[in-house]
C-alpha cells in the first residue's frame, strides 16, 4: 500500500521530540558567576545522569558549576 511505497522510497525515518527550556532572557556570552546545578534525577529515563548539552553532563546528587545561562534554562523551566 501507500505506507510500503514511502518507506521504500524514504527508508528510515527518524522521528523525535525534544523538549526545550523556556528561558526568558539569556546572557549573551557564558559568564561565571558561581552559580552550581544538581540533578535530583527525577525525570523519567535518566535516573542516573541527564545530559542539557554537548557540554553539560549532570550527574544525579553532584553539584556542577554551571554558566548564567545554564542557570537560567534549569532553574526557571521543567528542568
Amino acid at each position: 500500500g501507500f505506507l510500503n511505497q514511502l518507506h521504500s522510497k524514504l527508508g528510515r525515518v527518524l522521528v523525535e521530540t525534544h523538549r526545550m527550556p523556556r528561558v526568558k532572557v539569556l546572557e549573551t556570552e557564558c559568564e561565571d558567576y558561581g552559580q552550581v546545578a544538581t540533578y535530583k534525577g527525577t525525570i523519567p529515563g535518566h535516573a542516573h545522569s541527564y545530559m542539557l548539552d554537548d557540554h553539560h553532563v549532570f550527574e544525579t546528587g553532584r553539584p556542577m558549576l554551571v554558566c548564567g545561562n545554564s542557570a537560567a534554562m534549569v532553574g526557571d523551566s521543567w528542568l
